[in-house]
């Protein structure tokens, strides 16, 4: 029984803020995965939170999205209970936002077709819609990855100004006073330049309003143009992304002629996103195959993916055409493809594909899906509304168990990994870090047919063959060692500590002046990479060169008077040439050291 001074709604609310912590409540323990090693527990930029300037610098359109994690760098350190609880916290506010969202353009609906229809289904199907939203495991990518806050937490400014703008419309034209209707309209822009300050893919939002505006406020052309002034604070943020991109991502967007090295012509890219959406569609309604790392051929035809055109294509006709006859679900289609063009068109980024891509834009598939549904069952029987139910009760039951089993694989990095590797066999990123994860548990066998596969496979990034001939050197095979870390230093000249380890692979194989050449070079490209000066002297008195070893010895002690390694040396060599008083006050300094 529900007590009379509690609404059902809130009840709802509840039970969906009830059901995203039991899907994700296991997650609070996962490591930083991926990117996020690099972007947050290695980022020194965010273990400062007072160094605004540092994070706005970094990364203006991603401002927020980095201020974030100083938020939680500062309250727990690298600990990634906070990140998760954030990241959770995040999608019970989306999820919230879509039970809002649809709930309030059944109002629009309703206002637009009018108040005599028999809307029975609508308040069930907007609770389902947001808590088949709230466990699809299609989300959890955006959510338990950690770094992919980004997704997250643009779709939660980017819908907040959508609902927000969308109540103080419906509001306003009900008559309301303007101290209820205002201060809504106020919060929509000021979450919408959040938006525009967290991701780059907020860039369409205006737009959406206005498609909003159009479909399901307005109803019409003469409407909106009456209504535009409402919509015209808005449009100006379309300058921010682009202006930010020009003026401070250096980073992100550079010069056309260095990004054509990692990524394909943007035609081919657009062609390619056409088979990758269909694969989008395919998971969210049969969520089979998820992974991290998707394996795509680029598509460089369209007749190589005009089925997969055609298809969208229809789609899209479909929302089109259903303008007039169901608004919301015009709506909904469309806003879907609005939200998808960002980073699924003409704009190639070096990752075609990832999962997180449609944390935002499936919010207006469950919008028209809602929308349809509400009408095919408006003014049916009772049994048709139960058998819906019954069907939305159990997707519901079996999209949970999934959300939690996908969430399983996150738990560590060779979990994942394995993963990628067992679903995209490939795909060269898969097996070189999970090699990389091998390496460091110790798994020197296993890593290095990692390596190998991944060389195979052409991933053969400097990296790669360095860390192969790192594994052929510990496991013994010198020459295939210093065949791997050869290629490394070929493909990237200036790693310092490839040419390290491939003079010690040579000083192992009896090649000393080759060997004392890398170290040499080690030491020119960094001097004060004091471990190349080290080799390099250790080597010298190998080859009975006291005299250039002393040198050598002299410059380290220049460079770090404590140095116990170059102190017990000097105390030998000036023993071997019976400067016994100097040795043994070099032996006094290194004792002291110790």
């Amino acid at each position: 029984m529900i007590p009379a001074s509690i609404s059902p709604a809130l009840y709802r609310q509840a039970f969906l803020v009830g059901a995203v912590f039991a899907v994700y409540g296991g997650t609070f323990g996962y490591p930083f995965q991926f990117d996020g090693i690099k972007e947050i527990l290695h980022n020194q930029v965010i273990k400062d939170i007072s160094r605004i300037d540092l994070i706005w610098n970094y990364n203006p359109s991603r401002f927020l999205l980095f201020f974030s994690f100083a938020v939680n760098h500062a309250l727990g350190g690298v600990d990634t209970f906070g990140y998760h609880l954030y990241n959770i916290l995040l999608h019970v506010g989306a999820t919230l936002l879509v039970y809002h969202f649809i709930g309030l353009l059944f109002r629009a609906a309703a206002r637009l077709e009018g108040e005599g229809q028999n809307r029975q289904m609508a308040g069930a199907l907007q609770f389902f819609m947001a808590l088949i939203y709230a466990v699809h495991p299609l989300n959890t990518q955006a959510i338990t990855y950690i770094w992919q806050r980004s997704a997250s937490m643009v779709a939660v400014f980017y819908l907040f100004s959508m609902v927000a703008y969308l109540k103080s419309s419906l509001d306003q034209m009900d008559g309301a006073p303007q101290e209820r209707w205002k201060p809504w309209r106020a919060l929509a822009l000021a979450t919408a330049l959040a938006a525009m300050l967290t991701k780059q893919s907020a860039f369409t939002l205006p737009m959406a309003l206005v498609l909003m505006e159009y479909l399901v406020i307005s109803g019409s052309v003469a409407r909106l143009r009456q209504r535009a002034i409402w919509l015209a604070p808005f449009l100006p943020l379309l300058l921010i992304v682009p202006l930010l991109t020009v003026f401070y991502q250096a980073g992100e967007v550079t010069h056309l002629a260095i990004r054509a090295v990692d990524v394909p012509p943007p035609l081919h890219y657009l062609f390619t996103q056409f088979d990758i959406i269909i694969l989008y569609l395919k998971l969210m309604v049969f969520p089979v195959g998820q992974n991290l790392d998707h394996h795509f051929i680029l598509v460089t035809s369209f007749w190589d993916s005009a089925d997969s055109f055609a298809l969208l294509m229809a789609i899209l006709a479909a929302g089109v055409w259903l303008g007039r006859k169901n608004p919301m679900a015009s709506f909904g289609v469309l806003f879907f493809f609005l939200t998808m063009s960002v980073e699924s068109s003409f704009f190639p980024l070096p990752d075609w594909v990832f999962e997180h891509r449609m944390y935002l834009p499936s919010v207006g598939l469950y919008i028209a899906l809602a929308a349809l549904a509400e009408t095919t069952t408006r003014n049916r029987g009772r049994n048709v509304r139960w058998s819906l139910l019954a069907v939305a009760v159990a997707a519901v039951a079996l999209l949970g168990v999934a959300t939690v089993k996908r969430n399983q694989v996150w738990a560590t990095s060779a979990s994942l990994w394995e993963d990628v590797v067992k679903k995209s066999p490939d795909q060269a990123r898969g097996y070189i870090n999970l090699g990389s994860v091998k390496k460091r548990a110790g798994e020197y066998s296993r890593a290095q047919e990692l390596y190998e596969k991944a060389v195979e496979l052409g991933g053969g990034a400097a990296e790669v063959h360095h860390d192969l001939g790192v594994l052929k050197r510990i496991s013994g095979d010198l020459a295939g060692a210093e065949t791997s870390l050869r290629m490394a230093r070929k493909l990237k000249p200036d790693m310092i500590i490839t040419a390290l380890e491939l003079g010690k692979v040579l000083e192992a194989q009896g090649k000393y002046m080759e060997a004392g050449a890398e170290y040499t070079a080690a030491a020119n490209l960094s001097p004060t990479f004091i471990a190349a000066h080290s080799h390099l002297a250790a080597l010298l008195e190998k080859m009975g060169k006291p005299d250039l070893a002393e040198k050598v010895y002299m410059n380290i002690l220049k460079q770090n008077p404590g140095d116990g390694g170059a102190l017990e040396a000097m105390a030998r060599l000036l023993r071997a040439r019976g400067e016994n008083d100097a040795a043994e006050e070099y032996a006094a300094r290194a004792t002291q050291t110790e």
